[in-house]
């Protein structure tokens, strides 16, 4: 009666950590992109179309660069709540924007304080989700 017990007990654990670990799986958020019409491009535009639909997501560290104005430069992390604190103009929602976008929205915040102002945004380092099983 004992062993009984501990082979049920061995496997109601194992079957709680299967759905510990598929719940887990179930928990990440699938960001869906809008297919694009298909048009014949070269391997450079392809590979910039590529790159123009990554969405940012929190985790996400990336580089500020302004042209010409290298003291509003900064490598920033996205924060868990999707937004980036810049100087001057504080904080901007950057989590589900693409890259340009984002350098866009920042040109149009700092359009007040500098003359146009050139933008670049570069993901230095992905996020992303992290499970941890014990």
């Amino acid at each position: 009666m004992i062993q009984k017990r501990t082979k049920m007990g061995s496997i109601n654990f194992v079957i709680l950590i299967f759905s510990l670990f598929l719940t887990s799986c179930a928990i990440r958020v699938h960001k869906k992109v809008k297919p694009e019409p298909k048009v014949s491009e070269s391997k450079e535009q392809q590979d910039l179309s590529v790159t123009s639909k990554y969405r940012l997501d929190f985790g996400d560290v990336i580089e500020v660069k302004f042209f010409n104005n290298d003291k509003f430069n900064e490598t920033l992390m996205v924060r868990p709540d999707g937004r980036i604190s810049r100087q001057k103009v504080g904080d901007i929602l950057a989590a589900g924007l693409t890259l340009n976008q984002l350098s866009n929205l920042i040109i149009k915040v700092y359009a007040s304080i500098l003359k146009h102002p050139e933008v670049t945004v570069i993901v230095r380092n992905f996020g992303g989700y992290q499970v941890y099983m014990l």
